[in-house]
Order: structure tokens, then sequence, then C-alpha cells
């Protein structure tokens, strides 16, 4: 639910404007000790609203904080 609606805001902040991006970029703060299963499932619901919509995740960046 989290990453599906992360990338839905966005595009629904550029549909709004009258816009509709092809290409996101995602930048990720996340704990140290938060599981790579969480952290790929996220980025599994955000590419898969961008798929959607046709967008694409084109690049990022990850951190932990």
């Amino acid at each position: 639910k989290v990453g599906w609606k992360a990338v839905a805001r966005t595009l629904s902040d550029f549909a709004a404007m009258g816009g509709w991006p092809r290409h996101l970029l995602v930048t990720v703060a996340l704990p140290p000790d938060r599981q790579v299963k969480w952290v790929e499932h996220l980025y599994r619901a955000m590419n898969k609203c961008a798929v959607r919509f046709e967008s694409a995740i084109v690049g990022g960046e990850t951190s932990a904080v």
C-alpha cells in the first residue's frame, strides 16, 4: 500500500495541473534495520503503480537514516 500510494499521490498532483510524468525519481530514507524484503515489496508496489499509469521509475536514491 505505501509504495502504490506514494506514486499515485505524485501522479495525481501532476494530473491536477494538467501534466503527466513519464519518468519518476524515487528517494527513500529508511531505518538501517528495515528488512530487505520490506524494501523490495515497497519498490514492487511503486513500480506496479508507475507501469499502470504509463510512467517509469528511472532512478533515485535509497539511504539509511
